[in-house]
C-alpha cells in the first residue's frame, strides 16, 4: 500500500512541478505588478509551500486553485518588495494606517 502512495504523490509531484513554471510564466507576463519579481525566487518559495502541504490536499487542488494561490503568493511578495523601498517616515505613515483599520 506504501508503494501506491509512493507513487501517486511522485505522480502529483511531477504533474504540479510541471504546471507550476507555466502559471508562474502567466501571471507575470499578463500582470505588470509582477514585472520585478525574481522568477527563480517565486519558483523556490512556491516548491516549498507546496511540500509542506499534506499529499491529500496536493492531489485535491485544481489548476485553477493552484494558479490563485501562486498568484496570491505574488501579490505578497510584490507588497513585500515595495515595503522595502519606503523610506523610515512612509513605514511609519503605512504602520499608522494600518493600526487605524478595522479588520472585519
Amino acid at each position: 500500500m506504501n508503494k501506491s502512495v509512493l507513487d501517486i504523490k511522485e505522480i502529483t509531484d511531477k504533474v504540479y512541478y510541471s504546471i507550476i513554471p507555466d502559471l508562474v510564466e502567466e501571471l507575470i507576463e499578463n500582470n505588470s505588478i509582477f514585472d520585478g519579481l525574481d522568477k527563480n525566487k517565486i519558483l523556490q518559495l512556491i516548491s516549498r509551500l507546496i511540500m509542506e502541504l499534506p499529499d491529500e490536499q496536493l492531489a485535491e487542488i485544481t489548476k485553477n486553485d493552484l494558479k490563485n494561490r501562486i498568484e496570491k503568493i505574488m501579490l505578497v511578495e510584490t507588497m513585500a518588495g515595495m515595503l522595502n523601498d519606503l523610506s523610515p517616515a512612509q513605514v511609519k505613515s503605512f504602520d499608522e494606517a494600518i493600526e487605524r483599520r478595522e479588520f472585519v
